[in-house]
């Protein structure tokens, strides 16, 4: 990670997107894990849900489920299924985290 405070948002297109990225958010992708991988395996248990559901499969089905209640039952293949959001501070950065973030999520709740 950067040294800076960022926020950045991407596209996510094409099938079975949303799925990978919670399951790369959520730390369950064994070759992320560990010495060749880009994640540090005993730092994940600092990692922590401020809302959404608590599992990849779990965070899929609600997105199916909010497609489907919205009357999208097909999408074209390059249609955006979802938006990926990241908040980051910097180091040493001296302010309350979980307000912080908390405020991040209910900043992108209102906007999104």
């Amino acid at each position: 990670m950067s040294g800076a405070d960022f926020l950045r948002l991407a596209k996510l297109t094409g099938g079975g997107i949303v799925r990978r990225a919670a399951r790369h958010n959520r730390r369950v992708i064994q070759a992320e894990l560990g010495a060749s991988g880009s994640i540090d395996p005993t730092r994940t248990h600092l990692n922590e849900t401020l809302t959404g559901p608590p599992t990849a499969d779990d965070v899929a089905t609600l997105a199916r489920d909010l497609m489907r209640e919205a009357g999208i039952d097909k999408t074209r293949k390059n249609a955006v299924l979802a938006l990926e959001i990241i908040f980051s501070l910097a180091p040493n950065h001296g302010l309350d985290e979980r307000a912080y973030f908390t405020d991040c999520v209910r900043w992108a709740g209102d906007k999104f």
